[in-house]
């Protein structure tokens, strides 16, 4: 495998402003070693700068996948660091990068993305089942409906309902 800075015509875009610099650095990737079937990355290094959209392309196996998964903390690395608006991100911790604000949508959305026989209300606050929690620990099918359906508005949504299973979507 080659480095994901350089492997197999990985590369990366962002809409960068003239006057970025590293005082605007919001998520800094340096020197990061995972391994996975997927695509190994051997010293993958990445900058975002406030207000840039980064999108990271690549051939299957050239380790965009493996990137993704490490920065949201879906996948542990070996070594380098992953830092945010200069503090280190948790490793292997979902929820803390959630809780930062970092997205990540898998390349295999059918595999990985969501649970298909859960309906649209499930899958689109399952990342935030402890907010929506009551005091023992148990979300309400109102309170999961009410969170979701301003998201169901505003992504336009086609449904029967949100209860309608995903996997039932076109």
């Amino acid at each position: 495998e080659l480095p994901a800075t350089a492997s197999r015509g990985a590369s990366s875009t962002s809409a960068r402003s003239a006057s970025a610099s590293a005082a605007d650095e919001r998520l800094v990737v340096t020197d990061v070693v995972a391994d996975s079937s997927r695509g190994a990355l051997l010293g993958a290094s990445l900058v975002v700068h406030a207000g840039e959209l980064v999108g990271v392309t690549g051939l299957l196996g050239s380790g965009v996948a493996t990137l993704g998964q490490v920065i949201v903390g879906a996948r542990d690395y070996q070594s380098g660091s992953i830092r945010l608006d200069g503090r280190p991100l948790p490793r292997s911790r979902p929820a803390a990068a959630i809780a930062a604000g970092i997205g990540y949508i898998p390349e295999d959305r059918w595999l990985e993305g969501f649970v298909g026989h859960l309906g649209c209300a499930e899958n689109m606050t399952m990342s935030i089942t402890g907010r929506l929690a009551g005091r023992l620990g148990i979300v309400t099918p109102s309170a999961r409906d009410r969170a979701a359906r301003p998201l169901a508005k505003q992504l336009s949504l086609v449904s029967r309902g949100l209860g309608q299973p995903v996997v039932e979507l076109s």
